[in-house]
């Protein structure tokens, strides 16, 4: 679960940065890091 969501983020920043498109990088960043930031805190809550 760890590994393929830092491997999700990594492809998506560097697919948006490869581009040039620095809005685009940010904007995916940051859904990256709300997605990820989301499903840690449900996996503790069900823990």
């Amino acid at each position: 679960m760890m590994i393929s969501m830092i491997t999700m983020i990594g492809n998506s920043v560097y697919s948006a940065t490869s581009t040039d498109d620095l809005p685009a990088a940010i904007m995916m960043l940051m859904t990256s890091i709300y997605f990820f930031y989301h499903s840690q805190s449900y996996s503790f809550a069900s823990s």
